[in-house]
């Protein structure tokens, strides 16, 4: 029951961890190609600045976990494993 339960949540993390890479590219798309006009500005710059963060917060959490060597591949940060 135990070795169960820590596959699922192993599993749970590497998907979170996976989910979190593909909304990185995204963000990382959304700079590459967003053009601003001056009202947009305020809303955008505050959704990146909130985007980032949670990516942020997702990379540390990620990297605390069993799912590290994973987090490190998708983050690019081969030296958290």
């Amino acid at each position: 029951m135990l070795a169960a339960a820590k596959t699922e949540r192993e599993h749970i993390l590497m998907l979170l961890a996976r989910n979190a890479l593909t909304k990185q590219e995204g963000y990382e798309e959304i700079l590459r190609y967003l053009k601003k006009d001056k009202p947009g500005q305020v809303f955008v710059d505050a959704f990146m600045d909130w985007s980032r963060s949670v990516l942020q917060r997702a990379r540390k959490n990620s990297m605390r976990t069993a799912t590290a060597p994973i987090s490190a591949y998708c983050f690019g940060n081969a030296n958290a494993t």
